[in-house]
């Protein structure tokens, strides 16, 4: 009998990876917390982005973590302003230029 990959999601568990080998299924499954603990974290991250841009008087639209060509043209007129790169993207170096210039 052959091997074949699964994944998906079951049972409010992320399913990583799942193995069918002669019958035998084995599962490498995520807990809900951690399969969604880092998307917590860019969110967060975009997020305290957006709030420094209003802090700083730039209009990234809504603090909720997501960019939108409002949040992207606020971040690339801070760079802009800021003499630094422009890319219109949220980073952690960006984030700390930001909190160190009063946002």
């Amino acid at each position: 009998m052959g091997r074949r990959q699964v994944g998906g999601d079951r049972a409010g568990a992320h399913v990583a990876a799942a193995t069918i080998a002669d019958g035998e299924l084995a599962r490498y499954e995520l807990a809900p917390q951690e399969a969604g603990k880092e998307r917590e974290e860019d969110v967060t991250m975009r997020s305290a982005h957006q709030s420094s841009l209003t802090h700083l008087g730039y209009d990234p639209g809504p603090v909720d973590g997501v960019v939108t060509q409002r949040t992207a043209e606020a971040i690339s007129q801070y760079q802009y302003t800021n003499r630094l790169p422009v890319d219109g993207q949220p980073s952690p170096g960006l984030l700390d230029h930001m909190i160190r210039h009063g946002g």
